[in-house]
């Protein structure tokens, strides 16, 4: 593990500024941020009653932290519960707490999840505990999916669990049609289908302001956003769906180059496919989806077939191609833990996000559907475990689109996890400088370094716990607005990935 460095920096009240560092010493794994998945559900039951059971969404974060490993059992902490169910309309449940999960064997491994929650409801506060009702591990860590059943409930009210979470701080994409939000943390303005969004609900990049440096003239209306992803120092990888002509560079910007926000060609299309030996011209092949790998090589998916002289096969639409010649992955292996219903089908691979542990999610660009006739959508995002991750709406809930569209469809995607690789070329370590701004009881915090994203981290003292402050940053400034008159003293510190 590499050595780190940490700035810390406290606001107190009485004092102002303090700033101290920590360095020099091999960090202890620290605690995995895990989000709930959509999937994710509280059900509230009477078993004497005869009233109908009341499932409802259950959203969150917690953290998981590792205890101890021995020859009889691997041991996480679960900590932090703070899930809510319900709300707009249906009833709230607020869920906070903590628990144990335990794993068991080495050939067959099993699992023991114990919980201790409170549950608020109009009605009052009540302790509950949960205990997980089958042993069988669903999920390949760190993903996890856990049905629990409440072991000290009543025959007037017992609830029930089903936690399936995994170790998202964000999750950013792009649509295949613009939409209006209905909602967010941004403007009401509608948003192109070349931005790039949070499931948050705001924007992380407009469509301008990827392709702002770029000198494309005349500007374009609608390029779209194809593929995506994040080097060291913040600096944003894209494709686009269409050409156009750059004057500050002097040359047309064809759907398959690689882009640079910075104003940059980062790899044009023939060289992305050079390994491969193609035959014939590539100019208008477009990258569909796209990972930076820590060591430079390049996973990416194309819009068409080509023929590989070297493989002497064709590359199809839904293969996951390598930069060094190779296919990753075939689309029938992407897709064989659905069942398809036509195997031969080929539906494309339009978004793409890889785990250190191996998972892929991706999306697809056209729908296909299972030998039970469940159909999965060009929206959807799937794991190649053969589980749907999150519907298309899902995705898209914290904008609420006031369109009437089932599927916006989903081209481009970049996840930052806990869990993310460390990249050798993140080098710098990183320093952060906080200030108030005059007549405000704001706190500004500017930093440098040369991580692919950033987020601030918060506790009300050294020992924790801290927890993530504001969203994921690709560049500073951060602000935490009216934390003068809401603490009388807070650290902060400055994650980097």
């Amino acid at each position: 593990m590499k050595t780190t460095r940490i700035l810390l920096v406290l606001w107190s009240v009485a004092e102002g500024f303090l700033a101290g560092s920590l360095s020099g010493q091999e960090p202890t794994p620290g605690p995995i941020h895990q989000t709930l998945l959509p999937a994710s559900r509280l059900v509230d039951r009477c078993d004497i009653c005869g009233r109908p059971e009341i499932p409802l969404p259950l959203r969150g974060r917690f953290r998981v932290r590792f205890v101890e490993a021995n020859p009889i059992q691997v041991v996480y902490a679960w900590e932090g519960i703070d899930w809510t169910a319900g709300g707009a309309g249906l009833p709230l449940y607020r869920v906070r707490g903590q628990g144990v999960q335990r794993w068991f064997g080495e050939l067959a491994v099993f699992q023991e999840v114990v919980l201790g929650l409170t549950i608020e409801t109009a009605q009052g506060v009540r302790e509950a505990w949960f205990t997980n009702l089958s042993p069988v591990v669903e999920r390949r860590w760190p993903v996890l999916r856990v049905p629990l059943l409440q072991t000290n409930g009543t025959f007037i009210q017992t609830f029930e669990l089903l936690v399936e979470a995994a170790p998202v701080r964000d999750l950013w994409f792009s649509t295949v049609h613009g939409f209006t939000p209905g909602s967010g943390t941004g403007t009401a303005e509608p948003r192109r289908e070349g931005d790039l969004v949070s499931w948050e609900g705001r924007v992380v990049r407009s469509q301008w302001e990827l392709l702002g440096r770029l000198g494309m003239m005349p500007p374009p209306p609608e390029l779209g956003l194809d593929a995506v992803d994040v080097l060291p120092g913040g600096e944003v990888v894209f494709s686009v769906r269409a050409r156009a002509w750059s004057e500050s560079l002097g040359q047309w910007l064809r759907e398959g180059d690689l882009l640079s926000e910075r104003g940059r060609v980062v790899q044009a299309v023939e060289r992305l496919l050079a390994a491969f030996e193609p035959e014939g011209s590539v100019e208008e092949v477009n990258v569909d989806a796209l990972v930076v790998r820590p060591d430079g090589e390049l996973w990416f998916s194309i819009d068409r077939e080509v023929t590989s002289a070297r493989l002497r096969r064709i590359l199809r639409r839904g293969d996951l191609l390598s930069s060094a010649g190779r296919v990753v992955r075939s689309f029938p292996e992407l897709l064989s833990p659905f069942e398809p219903a036509d195997p031969a089908q080929d539906p494309g691979l339009d978004a793409l996000y890889v785990w250190p542990h191996g998972e892929i999610w991706f999306s697809v660009e056209n729908f296909f559907q299972d030998k039970q006739g469940n159909r999965y959508g060009a929206g959807d995002l799937l794991s190649d475990q053969g589980w749907v991750v999150a519907h298309n709406r899902d995705l898209l809930a914290a904008f609420q689109p006031l369109e009437d569209l089932a599927d916006f469809g989903l081209d481009a995607l970049q996840i930052v996890s806990d869990t993310d690789p460390v990249w050798s070329a993140v080098t710098m370590e990183p320093r952060l400088q906080l200030w108030r701004p005059p007549g405000t009881s704001h706190l500004q915090f500017d930093w440098t370094g040369n991580g692919r994203f950033y987020q601030l981290e918060r506790a009300l003292t050294l020992e924790g716990p801290w927890q993530p402050w504001g969203p994921v940053y690709l560049e500073p400034p951060a602000v935490d607005t009216n934390a003068v008159q809401r603490d009388p003293g807070a650290f902060y510190r400055l994650r980097q990935w």
